[in-house]
């Protein structure tokens, strides 16, 4: 035992000095936040398109003030806010880009509301490539709403009512609703680098409408990675509190009678499950996703089926088998690959025939096979097709009794 944790110990310390290797060398993520393409979506189009009326671009830092008033059309640029409490305002085309707020308190704030659709392309006020840490949003009404590319982490939403508000590639640590909160049109695409989110005391006090979307989680993206060297080496434990946050939001829309929404929620969760496993402990559970999506896509085994049947054929080729009328049987070398002709594709046609009717175990017909290893490769094409077929019809036999 103490030689294996020696060696555990050595292994994540290389792994450790690795990733920061990484993280100093090759990855700034304040780099990536200031270029990223989806800033474009939100900042670029409010600030091109919103008619403002003053920049404030200020490297600067506010500390320990009450807000109490902010301009309409204004944008906010490079500014850290610390110990800043928000009262009792109402944003009105407002844009707080680059900034960092941290240990503020956001009180009975208000949004401007526009009478028609949210516009992704036409944003009202938000935020972009912010930061919040430690921050606490109590009594807010928000609406037309964005918060785009950023890390909440220790956020607390209480008594809030999220109504057209966008979530996009942001990253969620530790985030929290409380009590009465309303989720009406809410749009969380994307998140990245942690999505931590729970709702405590339950999701009864919590409302969320069918228009209501949580998208993919992006595995591979670390824009909002704030230490890469620690998401590294404890992202299957990320990925755990991933599965969490899907499952919550899974309970969420069954409380609120929407199971069509629920199970892209429960299809997330077992696929975050699947990433926070052990290599050989989440083979069975990649096939699972792969073959028929944890039972939520029953015709990804109609395609398994199609795929098996093509992988077989060209294996028939070469360990011979009989039509009824000839055999087909190639010797197995390079020029098998690269020569074809005619003849040899309407040999293929026949072997993708005589595997189709042996992978759905319904015999073959006139064909049969020529040699043992090809009986061989017929019986475990069949127990493959047995598999598949029943796998199929369970999962079908689920969402439809659903």
């Amino acid at each position: 035992m103490k030689v294996l944790s020696t060696i555990r110990y050595h292994y994540y310390k290389f792994l450790n000095k690795l990733c920061l290797s990484r993280h100093y060398k090759e990855i700034n993520t304040e780099k990536i936040k200031k270029d990223h393409k989806i800033k474009k979506m939100f900042f670029e189009f409010f600030k091109n398109g919103s008619g403002i009326s003053q920049q404030i671009h200020k490297d600067t830092t506010i500390k320990d003030i009450t807000v109490s008033n902010i301009y309409a059309k204004v944008y906010y640029e490079g500014i850290s806010f610390w110990n800043v409490t928000f009262k009792n305002l109402n944003l009105e085309q407002v844009c707080f880009h680059n900034c960092k707020f941290t240990y503020c308190n956001f009180e009975n704030i208000t949004t401007y509301r526009k009478k028609e659709l949210l516009s992704i392309t036409d944003p009202k006020q938000g935020f972009s490539c912010c930061d919040f840490m430690f921050c606490n949003f109590n009594n807010c009404n928000f609406d037309q709403l964005f918060f785009s590319v950023g890390i909440l982490k220790c956020v607390d939403f209480k008594n809030v009512k999220l109504q057209n508000v966008v979530f996009q590639m942001n990253s969620f640590s530790q985030v929290r609703f409380l009590d009465n909160c309303s989720l009406y049109n809410l749009f969380i695409a994307s998140p990245s680098g942690m999505f931590d989110i729970s709702f405590i005391g339950g999701t009864e006090k919590i409302s969320i409408d069918a228009h209501s979307v949580v998208t993919d989680f992006k595995y591979r993206d670390k824009v909002n990675v704030e230490n890469l060297a620690t998401y590294s080496l404890y992202k299957k434990d990320h990925y755990k509190k991933v599965a969490s946050t899907y499952y919550a939001f899974e309970q969420l829309f069954i409380d609120n009678n929407l199971l069509d929404k629920s199970y892209n929620c429960y299809y997330q969760r077992k696929k975050a499950e699947t990433r926070s496993k052990k290599f050989f402990q989440s083979i069975s559970s990649y096939f699972s996703e792969w073959i028929f999506g944890y039972g939520e896509y029953p015709f990804r085994a109609l395609i398994s089926l199609l795929i098996t049947t093509i992988l077989y054929a060209p294996i028939y080729m070469i360990t011979g088998f009989n039509t009824g009328e000839r055999i087909i049987d190639y010797p197995f070398n390079f020029v098998f690959f690269f020569n074809w002709s005619l003849q040899k594709l309407i040999d293929l046609f026949e072997s993708l025939y005589y595997s189709f009717f042996t992978l759905i175990t319904v015999g073959q017909g006139s064909p049969y096979p020529e040699s043992a290893l090809t009986r061989l490769i017929s019986s475990s094409e069949l127990f493959v097709g047995a598999i598949l077929i029943t796998t199929f019809t369970a999962t079908l036999f689920r969402k439809i009794t659903k």
